[in-house]
């Protein structure tokens, strides 16, 4: 079936971070100390990952297998300056369910089976524009979201990458320091490698956060989870709760409230209070035809884990040609209006 829409995307906004963690085991606190692992910036990185296309790894037990499909620089036109580096990740679903197909003429249904053969599944496309100039070692990054695989993975995966880049190119990633460990084969002090790693983060979409903060929140359940049984007369089955609820009225305050829902887990959170394990809260998002729900573990409201509930996202439309759900190439349309709202 298709997972993706044919013509619109939803691209949520980043920062990558780079840094560079020991690849070298057995190293003392004084030696990594001692050791300095260069930190390249995105563009030095770019021209070490275009030799990493064709890259997989499995995910979630092998039923996903994310690869580095293609990757390019933008703009597309040699004679023009790079400016961001385009890569496109592909996801390989083998846990998919049976698609029906139906002709609403002729009733006609037909079936395709992604599991009738080994390692076969729903092929989908996420692509990630990566902007080689940055500050701090952050770039701003926009990833076009996909079913069942969350930034995270997306994360894991250009990570396992650069490890591979690494690995492959241990005389690139050797730091010149020296070390008092000793290797017994070759009597020469061990080389200290190190890989290159990011971590991406979600931009706050400050605009929906201030609306709440302002504006307030439509509905808050608490909700406890039950391991519990109730024996009543005259019922032959013990009775099994599963989730105790309280809905409480939200506050009436227009600021600060974020931190009141923080207070409010905290509170409910102890066992003399109700014990409540997690705190659904609703709000409005602008242009939206429907409340949206968000569930927070009361055992660590923090704000950024509330902040992270608004990570900016962008629906990508006006493209030239339905889209597909995956592509072999960069697909040039896609990377256009990437570029427009980066």
């Amino acid at each position: 079936m298709s997972r993706l829409d044919a013509d619109s995307r939803i691209a949520t906004h980043h920062t990558l971070t780079i840094d560079s963690q020991f690849r070298t085991q057995k190293l003392s606190e004084e030696d990594k100390k001692n050791c300095n692992c260069p930190i390249p910036d995105m563009r030095t990185l770019s021209d070490y990952l275009i030799s990493m296309k064709g890259t997989t790894h499995p995910y979630f037990n092998g039923t996903i297998e994310l690869s580095l499909e293609d990757i390019c620089y933008f703009p597309f036109d040699s004679e023009t300056p790079s400016t961001h580096l385009c890569l496109l990740i592909n996801a390989v679903d083998k846990n998919g369910s049976i698609t029906v197909i139906k002709n609403t003429v002729t009733k006609k249904r037909t079936e395709i089976n992604p599991g009738a053969v080994k390692d076969q599944g729903y092929d989908m496309s996420s692509f990630a524009f990566i902007s080689l100039d940055g500050s701090n070692r952050s770039y701003n990054t926009l990833l076009t979201v996909i079913p069942k695989v969350p930034t995270k993975t997306i994360e894991l995966f250009i990570n396992r990458v650069l490890f591979e880049l690494a690995r492959k190119n241990e005389e690139i990633f050797t730091c010149d320091s020296k070390t008092n460990v000793i290797n017994p084969t070759t009597g020469k002090p061990v080389k200290v490698l190190y890989k290159p790693v990011i971590k991406l983060e979600g931009m706050l979409d400050q605009e929906l956060f201030d609306k709440i903060n302002k504006e307030g929140l439509s509905d808050v359940l608490l909700v406890k989870n039950e391991f519990k049984t109730i024996n009543a007369p005259d019922i032959h089955n013990a009775i099994i709760p599963m989730e105790s609820t309280l809905r409480i009225k939200p506050s009436d305050e227009k600021t600060g409230v974020m931190q009141w829902i923080k207070k409010i887990g905290k509170f409910f959170k102890e066992d003399d209070n109700g014990g409540y394990d997690t705190i659904k809260i609703k709000f409005r998002e602008p242009d939206a035809k429907s409340p949206r729900q968000v569930s927070l573990s009361t055992d660590d409201i923090r704000l950024d884990a509330i902040e992270k509930t608004f990570i900016k996202k962008t629906i990508v439309t006006g493209f030239s040609e339905k889209l597909k759900d995956s592509y072999a190439i960069i697909h040039e349309d896609i990377i256009e209006k990437l570029n427009e709202i980066s």
